[in-house]
Formats: C-alpha cells, sequence, structure tokens
C-alpha cells in the first residue's frame, strides 16, 4: 500500500469507510460520517468518538489521491478506523512537541486535527504518540498508536 497514512502492523487490514468529502481535507485528518453519508472535519472528538474515521488514501485504490494530496468537496474520499495496536499517521495542531513515547493523543478540537491529550484525565485518548518530534506548523503528520 503505497502512499498510506496506515503504517500497519502488516498482516491486520484497517476497516474502511468511504464518503463524499464535504471540504478540503487530506490524509491524516479526523474527520465523522454526517446522516447524508458525508465526511466533515472533526470539531470536538469526545462528542462522537466511534463514529471518527482519519482520512487515508491507498494508490491504485482511491482516485490517485496520495498522502501529500488532498481532496475536494464532493470526492470519494476513503477513511479508515484504525483498531487498537494499528499504527497511523495523524496531523497534529502546532506546538504540540511530543517530547517522549506513549504519550496520550486526543482530537485537537478543530479543522480535524490532533494534540497531546490533558495529563488529568479529562481528554478521550484517541492513540499514542510513536514518534518524538517537535511540531512547528500545522498538519505535521506524526506517527501514532490506536489506543
Amino acid at each position: 500500500m503505497a502512499n498510506s497514512i496506515f503504517v500497519g502492523p502488516v498482516g491486520e487490514q484497517p476497516i474502511y469507510a468511504e464518503g463524499l468529502a464535504a471540504t478540503g481535507f487530506g490524509c491524516g485528518y479526523l474527520v465523522q460520517r454526517d446522516t447524508a453519508n458525508t465526511l466533515t472535519l472533526s470539531a470536538k472528538a469526545s462528542t462522537v468518538f466511534g463514529q471518527e474515521l482519519l482520512i487515508s488514501a491507498e494508490s491504485g485504490q482511491t482516485s490517485g489521491v496520495g498522502v501529500a494530496d488532498t481532496y475536494t468537496a464532493g470526492d470519494t474520499a476513503r477513511a479508515l478506523k484504525p483498531s487498537s495496536g494499528q499504527l497511523f499517521y495523524a496531523r497534529f495542531a502546532t506546538g504540540n512537541n511530543v517530547s517522549a513515547l506513549g504519550k496520550p493523543v486526543t482530537s485537537a478540537g478543530a479543522a480535524g486535527r490532533f494534540k497531546l491529550a490533558a495529563t488529568n484525565g479529562t481528554d478521550f485518548i484517541f492513540a499514542t504518540a510513536e514518534q518524538i518530534i517537535n511540531v512547528t506548523a500545522d498538519d505535521t503528520l506524526v506517527l501514532c498508536r490506536a489506543v
């Protein structure tokens, strides 16, 4: 699977869903499916977790969109729901520097991006960070593992 936001493990296949893109977005964003089978960027993860998916792309299986490309409004987008333990790349909001492996990850609450979760246990944990990285710009891809 070239150009994929899904990283592994090998042998396990992620769960996919398709829908029409409500706006332009790329791979690694957190989206939710609306009642009209439309995928929209997630605004608040804690209210819709379980219905949220990550935008993905596999060359040869989609319309040729790669990880660095974007879908436009009205395109059929493919999204994945990672299972526990599966690796994927997520788009982080700027300023969420990952200083150690295993840091909890949640939704940034806007524009489908991710951030490091609060340490007081109030955030819904979507994944853990599996890469140490300084996030100096919005939409930086960070390797994560689904919980």
